[in-house]
């Protein structure tokens, strides 16, 4: 008897959840408890700082508001790309009287000089330095309004320039001169302001692989950082909201090599947050003792690891392999058995019930093929499309698979009457020529 691959789990919305213990190989559960309790050991690692933190947020601002309105029909969208090469933000800038875009007040670069030469659209974030290095600017959208002040003060910077670093502001400006299509020698008017917010809610802090198996065996956590889906295998999608009631989600990739600070950031935006750790020290202090290890002895709602589904591919394309060449043996055989049967006066091979029994047996074992098949496949496909649809209508599991199977029965049945049709057509050609 095989473990159930989703037994610590009552979340009925994922469709996974749907497929009965009989629709998947005993194989594919048992590769899922396995992945589900690595990910359990791999949690294990993750540090908690259960009393939070304090942070003290450094950025540039470049308050444009309608400056630019003008040129809005000429001018690209605006990208958020990540040291990373990943991309958070892909739109249209906005044109008001709160338009902002704020920036991090350190240098950040992409070291992986093959990855930045394959980066499109971005040349206005990223570039080559001088040195040989890629300068990433990581600006990203900010309301200007009487809120925001509220939360950041401006500050000289020459005051603190272990914090607002002059290269990053002079790349920052670069960025925007050739974002707002302006000359190279225009002065624009960029504010350095400080903000500082004691977060209560707890820091978890590990590498970003086992930060991932953290939020897929604990929905608790999930739903305290209103994190509303893991976008797998390196991705949290999480629901944001402002002072302003605006809301919304985003997407934070994860480089599973690299430590991380993950934690429920509150003020302006209040969402989850995800920072590299050395960037996190930068600006940020963790209040009390780090628990270790998170306890994963009663765990619920688990989301199984996202499985490939190239590692069950060939279980699976052996059985279509199998009723291909049976479904095809059985025409091939049909047709052999009515031409031999009508060379040797055997009137029976006519009869419309060899095409039943034909065609019943061809289709009892391709019906058998594609179940046999769909084990292997079911789940790790679901995990990836997620639903259970056909033309654009969710169904449940069993009504679904009855679909498939319906659709494969005519399959076969048009194979088998195409090969009877071509012997009756053949046999009966003179009949037919001389009715035309």
């Amino acid at each position: 008897a095989h473990v159930p691959l989703l037994q610590s789990t009552n979340a009925a919305s994922e469709p996974w959840m749907k497929v009965p213990g009989w629709a998947r190989a005993a194989d594919v559960d048992a590769w899922g408890q396995k992945l589900t309790e690595r990910d359990k050991r791999k949690a294990g690692f993750v540090k908690v700082y259960e009393q939070g933190c304090k942070e003290t947020a450094y950025r540039y601002v470049f308050p444009y508001k309608e400056q630019y309105k003008e040129k809005r029909a000429t001018l690209q969208n605006l990208i958020t790309i990540l040291p990373t090469g990943n991309r958070e933000n892909d739109e249209s800038l906005l044109h008001n009287e709160e338009a902002g875009l704020i920036a991090y007040t350190y240098c950040q670069t992409m070291e992986d000089k093959e990855l930045a030469e394959q980066q499109r659209d971005v040349d206005t974030f990223l570039w080559a330095r001088q040195d040989g290095n890629f300068a990433v600017i990581q600006t990203w959208p900010v309301e200007v309004n009487e809120a925001f002040f509220k939360r950041f003060e401006e500050v000289p910077t020459s005051q603190d320039t272990e914090h607002f670093k002059p290269q990053a502001l002079d790349e920052f400006k670069r960025s925007m001169r050739k974002l707002f299509k302006l000359p190279d020698n225009e002065n624009l008017t960029v504010l350095s302001v400080k903000g500082t917010t004691e977060h209560k809610h707890p820091v978890y802090v590990g590498k970003g692989d086992h930060l991932m198996a953290m939020l897929r065996i604990f929905k608790d956590i999930r739903d305290a950082l209103d994190i509303t889906t893991l976008v797998e295998p390196d991705g949290i999608e999480c629901r944001w909201t402002s002072n302003s009631g605006n809301s919304g989600t985003t997407v934070w990739f994860i480089d599973l090599t690299v430590e991380y600070c993950l934690y429920y950031r509150e003020g302006w935006d209040s969402m989850a947050c995800l920072k590299r750790k050395n960037h996190f020290d930068w600006d940020s202090e963790l209040h009390g003792e780090e628990r270790r290890p998170i306890d994963t002895s009663s765990i619920s709602e688990t989301l199984p690891y996202v499985m490939d589904l190239d590692w069950f591919a060939p279980e699976a394309y052996s059985w279509t392999l199998y009723s291909a060449g049976f479904v095809w043996t059985c025409a091939i055989l049909t047709v052999l058995l009515r031409w031999f049967g009508s060379a040797s006066g055997w009137d029976w091979v006519d009869n419309p019930v060899v095409y039943v029994v034909t065609t019943g047996i061809a289709s009892a074992y391709a019906l058998h093929a594609d179940v046999s098949a769909m084990k292997w496949c079911v789940v790790p496909w679901l995990q990836k499309v997620r639903k259970l649809a056909i033309m654009g209508r969710t169904l449940p599991f069993k009504c679904f698979l009855t679909v498939q199977l319906m659709s494969t029965f005519l399959q076969v049945v048009t194979i088998q009457s195409s090969a009877w049709f071509m012997v009756s057509a053949v046999e009966k050609d003179n009949e037919v020529v001389d009715l035309w």
